[in-house]
């Protein structure tokens, strides 16, 4: 656990930055919302389309960049974990590791690692549809409390 706390306030920058382009990117998911709302629901003639592709151009782009940063912020957390581990195992004394087995550290080694790979490939999805469920939610009850008090 100390390991990923410093791991963690070693890349504050990078998360706090991750957290903004989750946010700003469930926000033009919502604008997008509002846009077929307000724009492409009520007026059938005159449907401005270049503004909806430009949107949504502009939500794949913001999400391709949070979900490729975020993918490549955790494999590099796994590869210096793994690295750490491995690292600890080769310090420590041979007559330890003998106590301990070989196979019993080879398969905590195996399952832990890819535990926390499993958890952190899902991360991105996790904090993007978090963000998105929040910005949504907002939207809602902007547009009807009574319904968001009803889905809440």
């Amino acid at each position: 656990m100390p390991f990923i706390m410093e791991l963690l306030k070693q890349n504050k920058l990078k998360l706090i930055s991750f957290l903004l382009f989750s946010f700003i990117t469930s926000a033009v998911g919502v604008l997008t919302l509002v846009f077929i709302n307000d724009y492409l629901l009520k007026n059938a003639q005159n449907i401005p389309i270049f503004y909806f592709i430009v949107l949504l151009l502009i939500f794949f782009i913001s999400s391709t960049i949070v979900e490729l940063g975020l993918s490549i912020f955790g494999q590099n957390f796994i590869f210096k974990m793994q690295r750490r581990v491995v690292k600890q195992i080769l310090d420590t004394p041979l007559l330890r590791v003998a106590k301990v087995g070989k196979a019993r550290i080879l398969a905590s080694l195996g399952s832990d690692v890819r535990n926390i790979s499993f958890g952190l490939l899902r991360l991105p999805d996790f904090l993007q549809s978090s963000i998105l469920i929040l910005c949504t939610s907002v939207y809602l009850c902007y547009l009807s409390p009574q319904i968001f008090a009803l889905c809440v």
